[in-house]
């Protein structure tokens, strides 16, 4: 199983392992259950979030990343094999409002803090980053930039100035993975960082003077950037703990990232030194073998929501468990959604979390107030 994880496709390294490992096998099964914790490791908590299925919305094909705006008003979901992104209502029962044409392979997405634009990075030798104005109703598409060769997770500065787009490469052909950085008044290239390996996904942390970078060259590490200086710092952080990284986010304060991996674990570590604090079995078992999708922390900071997608028996999953930060115990049941659940999104306010399945073209919408 570890050398199929360890292939890349020419869409994405992380969200397109399954697709490989298809190839490979023709005995993959769908398993709904076998996930839950035993009873004495359920985390006791006072009215936490309930968990419940609001609805399932049909949405482009193989869905990856997903994005919020700041108003928790409409949800951007971006659809990797149909190459666009879809529009969701969150006031209209989630409607798909808009469905928006983009390049080749769109994975990631991110927003500005005021909301008004949408990035959307598109797989590709160079690749390419769609702005797309928010403000209209049909959603155009504003301006395309030139990254660097296979662009994956991107954020914009805490101010909204610029935005870092943190490109792979592709490392079995010996291309070094870079960060390109634009202008977002103008959409200029400002510079390009070469922080060696594969830079896979960005954070902001340290009120944005620092961006973290997980990297998925080797077993995975973190690194680390002054966005002030725009240099590289020569320390990492994770790599005796951070195995073939999947995901990353970070709590709301910036403080601390938590990183999901291929086979069971999230890994806590202190945002601004790499540090490992915790490591959190998730899986039922250390023989489990779960692949884990892209994470999301609620705005308390109290609770971890992680998907569960693959397995080592080539099946696919379909749920997500909630775990309690400070226990590190699963919190009741994990919630079923669709098939391949590779991205866990909450809304900025708490109240909902958002859910991509790869492999059934959906996002689960989940009720997570109290």
């Amino acid at each position: 199983m570890t050398e199929k994880f360890k292939q890349q496709t020419l869409v994405n390294l992380v969200g397109f392992r399954l697709v490989l490992a298809m190839g490979l096998s023709g005995s993959i099964m769908i398993a709904s259950s076998g996930l839950a914790q035993p009873a004495d490791s359920i985390g006791v908590a006072a009215r936490p979030p309930k968990n419940s299925v609001i609805i399932t919305v049909g949405v482009g094909t193989r869905p990856m990343g997903i994005v919020v705006s700041p108003n928790n008003k409409t949800v951007f979901v971006a659809n990797s094999g149909s190459n666009s992104v879809s529009v969701l209502d969150a006031s209209n029962n989630y409607t798909v409002k808009a469905t928006v044409s983009v390049g080749a392979n769109p994975g990631y997405l991110a927003i500005s803090p005021d909301g008004k634009t949408l990035y959307v990075s598109c797989n590709g030798s160079p690749g390419s980053v769609y702005a797309i104005d928010t403000t209209q109703s049909d959603y155009p598409v504003k301006a395309t930039l030139t990254a660097g060769d296979t662009p994956a997770g991107m954020a914009v500065t805490p101010n909204g100035k610029k935005l870092y787009v943190a490109n792979e490469g592709n490392q079995s052909t010996g291309i070094a993975g870079t960060v390109s950085v634009f202008d977002t008044s103008n959409g200029t290239l400002k510079t390009t960082l070469q922080p060696e390996g594969a830079p896979f996904l960005v954070v902001f942390t340290e009120q944005g003077t620092q961006a973290d970078l997980l990297n998925t060259a080797g077993t995975s590490y973190l690194q680390f950037i002054n966005t002030v200086s725009s240099k590289v710092s020569r320390s990492t952080g994770g790599g005796e703990a951070v195995f073939l990284a999947t995901g990353m986010t970070s709590d709301p304060s910036g403080s601390t990232l938590y990183i999901t991996t291929t086979e069971n674990y999230l890994t806590l570590c202190n945002a601004k030194t790499g540090k490992v604090t915790k490591q959190i079995l998730v899986s039922p078992s250390i023989a489990a073998g779960n692949q884990l999708g892209e994470p999301a922390v609620t705005p308390d900071g109290r609770y971890v929501y992680v998907p569960y997608n693959y397995n080592a028996a080539d099946e696919l999953l379909n749920q997500v468990g909630m775990f309690d930060i400070a226990t590190g115990k699963i919190v009741g049941s994990p919630v079923a959604v669709g098939s391949y659940p590779f991205w866990a999104q909450m809304a900025p306010n708490g109240e909902t979390l958002y859910v991509a399945n790869q492999f059934d073209g959906t996002v689960t919408v989940i009720d997570t107030r109290p």
